[in-house]
């Protein structure tokens, strides 16, 4: 992973680009199962995720890009 980070009541992780240094998705895990299993997959950036953060209420996060996607997403980590 490039980058993680907590949402919504410490319940959500947030991972960037788990599959390999280029891979650009977001993923959201719910770390209360015995056998965890992405919740959603965000696909968006074509590059490796080099930071993320969450809003305060744990509703958004952002994400930037490095390489040649160069760019910074917000994600609705909540209502997907």
């Amino acid at each position: 992973a490039s980058a993680v980070a907590f949402g919504r009541d410490n319940r959500l992780l947030i991972v960037a680009g788990r599959d390999g240094p280029r891979d650009g998705t977001i993923r959201l895990w719910d770390v209360q199962p015995l056998e965890p299993a992405p919740l959603h997959v965000f696909r968006g950036h074509v590059g490796t995720v080099v930071w993320l953060a969450t809003g305060q209420q744990g509703q958004l996060a952002a994400t930037a890009c490095d390489g040649d996607d160069q760019s910074v997403r917000l994600w609705d980590v909540v209502n997907k």
